[in-house]
């Protein structure tokens, strides 16, 4: 089984940050599997997903004998008959036991921070509909978080991460995210600018979804220095994620530094823009024109998404 490798000394982070993120220098791509897998329950580590099928071990009762099929001479009938007899039976039957959901908790709210079987219920869920919450733990940390948030927005919730009424409810009939091309391949990427959702399909089932940061649209000047090839200078230009449809391309392992600043696990698909890991990714546009995705998303993203494989941006 393919297993995330986790990285030390990254903190991630729920809050909103601004930091540089791609580089339109090439760089050497890092080895990856001969064969993307495109299960990403197969390129997670640390969860586990419970069995979803209940143990069919019953006792059957048994056939009735012929014997007893027969029926017998009956007795002469008692002149009165038996008041016993003639009373129903007034013990309940047995009411099979219904297992509480730990999400059911009427108007009770609860949001990052809490921790539980209510917490652990939902990253199940997540894990379900193919987000990604990081470790199956009841912990509701900054993973879960941006897995909320990307749940949210799909289901045409404001995603503040609190786990309330509404939310609870779209776990019940949640929606797909929106399918931005039709009659693509069955396998690719699309990227939802607007929703700031990136969407993994194989066979045109979901396997994985996302929440991003794109570009900002804004104007920058940043100083940079190449780790490959010690060269400096500065970088000036316009932050736009540029929809259109493209492939999957070069990919590095690890840290990338280069003019625009770290990318992690950078799998680029239009020149010097990649899908990355970043350890802030905000609920606005904050790159320089790359696709910003939660670090331990970055970990399964190059795993299941295929070289030459179509990446498609929009802006619907």
């Amino acid at each position: 089984m393919v297993r995330r490798t986790v990285v030390p000394g990254v903190v991630l982070a729920a809050t909103a940050l601004l930091a540089a993120a791609c580089s339109p220098v090439p760089g050497k791509a890092g080895n990856r599997p001969a064969a993307a897998t495109r299960s990403p329950a197969v390129a997670r580590s640390g969860s586990s997903t419970p069995s979803a099928t209940p143990s069919t071990a019953s006792t059957s009762p048994g056939a009735p004998s012929k014997a007893s099929a027969t029926p017998s001479t009956p007795s002469t009938p008692a002149t009165s008959p038996s008041t016993a007899s003639a009373s129903p039976s007034t013990s309940p039957s047995a009411t099979p036991t219904r297992t509480r959901d730990p999400l059911d908790i009427g108007d009770t709210t609860f949001e990052i921070g809490a921790r539980g079987d209510r917490v652990k219920a939902l990253q199940l869920r997540l894990e379900k509909l193919h987000y990604d919450p990081g470790s199956v733990d009841g912990e509701y940390g900054p993973t879960t978080l941006m897995a909320v948030w990307a749940f949210q927005k799909v289901n045409g919730i404001e995603p503040t991460g609190t786990i309330g009424r509404r939310t609870r409810a779209a776990f019940e009939h949640p929606k797909r995210p929106k399918v931005l091309v039709h009659k693509g391949p069955g396998d690719r990427v699309e990227i939802n600018l607007t929703k700031q959702i990136l969407t993994v399909y194989d066979n045109d089932d979901v396997v994985l979804v996302s929440h991003t940061s794109s570009g900002t649209g804004r104007y920058y000047c940043d100083n940079w220095k190449d780790d490959d090839t010690g060269e400096t200078g500065t970088s000036c230009g316009i932050a736009v994620t540029p929809t259109g449809d493209y492939r999957a391309g070069r990919r590095i392992a690890g840290w990338r530094h280069s003019k625009l600043g770290y990318l992690y696990n950078p799998v680029y698909f239009n020149g010097g823009i990649a899908v990355h890991g970043e350890p802030a990714v905000p609920l606005y546009p904050a790159s320089h024109g790359c696709v910003r995705i939660p670090m331990h998303t970055s970990n399964i993203f190059p795993r299941i998404v295929g070289d030459g494989e179509r990446i498609y941006v929009r802006h619907p």
